[in-house]
């Protein structure tokens, strides 16, 4: 169960926020619970552990980035997501490392990524949810896929099993909101790569264990073969 704790003391926000994660969290067959707050008085009278902390910096009178230093005092390790009405306070509330501060007023396109990333990181979402042309929406578990590239106007989505799954959108939103960063790596304009099957790296491209290749753009063949080399983990994989 991922449960969220929601804190902002004026109401139409606070709403506002729990129907956006909701529909986030319910897009991504995530079971979880939403518990929301007008005060952080309110918030510390909870005994429930939460994996998600999403604060209004300015609560009333009170602060919630002070809040999220408690918290941390605490040992509490939870993720933090600040909302705000202004960038100002991004700076003070570096310490408490939160995974994003939001602008308000906060819509889904705002809120995703940093959602999505807190799940990945966490390990409670080891798939995307896709809507495809073959199987209309589908999850599909990211250790499953090998690849995706650009076709004309279209994404593909290249799977372990060799099956393909084709997807409407854009190829820069799908990887920057739907790829994992710390498991694929966009290597080039039309591809990303899932580095758990790089096998080794050419110029410039990628060989998979399934036996795909996959191009590497000269302007990112540096940046890939770091990438690579981060990711051998002691594995018996090459360097050309």
């Amino acid at each position: 169960m991922y449960c969220v704790a929601v804190c902002d003391d004026e109401r139409i926000f606070l709403e506002q926020t729990r129907d956006i994660l909701r529909e986030i969290l319910i897009e991504h067959n995530e079971e979880f619970e939403i518990d929301c707050f007008e005060s952080t008085k309110d918030l510390e009278k909870s005994a429930k552990k939460y994996n998600l902390y999403v604060l209004d910096i300015m609560i009333g009178d009170t602060n919630g980035i002070e809040y999220a230093e408690l918290l941390r005092q605490r040992g509490v390790e939870a993720d933090i997501i600040f909302i705000t009405s202004s960038p100002a306070y991004a700076l003070a509330g570096y310490s408490v490392h939160p995974v994003d501060y939001i602008l308000k007023p906060v819509n889904i396109d705002k809120l995703r990524e940093p959602v999505l990333r807190c799940l990945r990181e966490r390990h409670y979402l080891p798939y995307i949810v896709v809507n495809s042309k073959e199987y209309g929406k589908i999850k599909i578990n990211t250790s499953d896929i090998t690849y995706c590239e650009v076709m004309r106007t279209d994404i593909v989505i290249h799977c372990i099993d060799g099956k393909k799954l084709t997807l409407y959108g854009t190829f820069s939103s799908f990887c920057s909101d739907e790829l994992p960063s710390d498991i694929f790596y966009r290597c080039h304009r039309s591809y990303a790569v899932n580095m758990q099957y790089a096998e080794r790296i050419n110029r410039y491209d990628f060989s998979l264990s399934d036996g795909s290749v996959v191009p590497i753009s000269k302007n990112s063949y540096n940046d890939a073969k770091r990438r690579f080399e981060s990711n051998l983990n002691g594995e018996t994989s090459a360097i050309n």
